[in-house]
């Protein structure tokens, strides 16, 4: 009796472990993808970022496709998201934006919280839309809107 409570006491300190430097992979990864983006964006004034937005996806690209978290940032020129993984970027010039929204949801999934979405024209022409999960969607739906209306 003893020696299995040892192998499953074992066994989940293991896994403890493992999930720990899993979580500290992920923050080295976040924050290095985090001064990518500013090493990036040197030379640009940025307005509003997010270090850990929470990327819904690409209307486009249908329902099957990775969701995750990056740097997201709002220059006067454009919308700027680094992916922590895969890493992936993600621009778009505020001349291409149709407009900017507060949804509930977006690709049939939802947080408890309302959602950024940007519905843009892609680079060849054809209309995509996008959504993050941020802290404040007001603050980036006003300052967006600004600069739009600026153009």
């Amino acid at each position: 009796m003893k020696e299995i409570v040892l192998i499953l006491v074992s066994i989940g300190l293991l896994i403890l472990f493992i999930f720990v430097v899993l979580y500290i992979r992920l923050l080295l990864i976040a924050k290095e993808r985090t001064q990518e983006s500013i090493n990036a964006l040197k030379g640009e004034k940025i307005l509003l970022s997010e270090k850990a937005a929470n990327f819904f996806g690409h209307k486009s690209a249908k329902v099957k496709q990775i969701r995750g978290n990056g740097f997201l940032a709002l220059t006067d020129k454009k919308i700027y998201f680094k992916m922590w993984l895969p890493n992936k970027t993600l621009i778009i010039p505020l001349t291409s934006i149709i407009e900017v929204q507060k949804v509930n949801a977006f690709l049939g999934k939802t947080k408890a919280k309302p959602l950024l979405k940007i519905i843009f024209y892609r680079n060849n022409g054809l209309r995509d839309e996008v959504a993050w999960l941020v802290q404040e969607p007001e603050k980036w739906i006003f300052r967006i809107n600004k600069l739009l209306r600026n153009l």
